[in-house]
């Protein structure tokens, strides 16, 4: 079938950074096949690594008719609108909107750490640091090998004045990332700030 060809061409176009291409084959299977929720979603992709948010928006909404329970489209509308607040020097309506587009990529997978640790980090920057502090925790519950949720929780400790949690945090995190020697460094520097 035509469309199934033009759709592996956008895919190929795609992985070798020929976006051009790409977006032209996805538009061609769109014509054709409007059921078919993917080239949507692939174009969203495309879009957003330009930084044409609204194109990106359109497609993502686009996935989201044919297929509502696609998670990483909530997910990604959540970057595009988390990226935007931050951008635009915290525009309270994008953060509202990303924290929303969160919580329905959990609400249909719950275990999906990137949405559940980036709306910790939209909590965060809200300032509504109690419920970051239960994301970066639940995130950590249900993904321990999610590094950048103990370091986000470890430096939320840290500015709130709470070096004992802190360093827990960071010391669980220094077993996980050996290497790390600026974590450890830090750990040390927090110890001697602690005495």
């Amino acid at each position: 079938e035509p469309a199934n060809i033009h759709y592996n061409l956008g895919t190929v176009y795609q992985q070798m950074g020929r976006l051009d291409l790409a977006v032209r084959e996805y538009r061609t299977v769109t014509e054709s096949r409007h059921s078919d929720f993917r080239p949507y979603y692939n174009l969203g992709v495309i879009y957003h690594q330009r930084g044409e948010s609204e194109a990106a928006i359109e497609a993502y909404k686009n996935v989201l008719k044919r297929n509502p329970s696609d998670f990483r489209s909530y997910h990604n509308l959540g970057l595009i609108y988390q990226n935007r607040g931050q951008n635009r020097g915290q525009n309270p309506g994008d953060s509202s909107l990303a924290e929303g587009f969160y919580k329905k990529a959990l609400m249909l997978n719950p275990d999906y750490a990137k949405s559940r640790y980036n709306l910790a980090v939209t909590y965060e920057t809200g300032g509504k640091l109690e419920l970051a502090r239960e994301e970066y925790i639940s995130t950590i519950k249900r993904n321990p090998d999610y590094l950048a949720a103990y370091y986000s929780l470890g430096y939320l400790y840290e500015k709130e004045g709470n070096l004992d949690m802190a360093i827990k945090v960071f010391r669980v995190s220094a077993k996980r990332n050996s290497g790390d020697n600026k974590l450890l460094a830090h750990i040390r520097s927090l110890e001697e700030r602690r005495k």
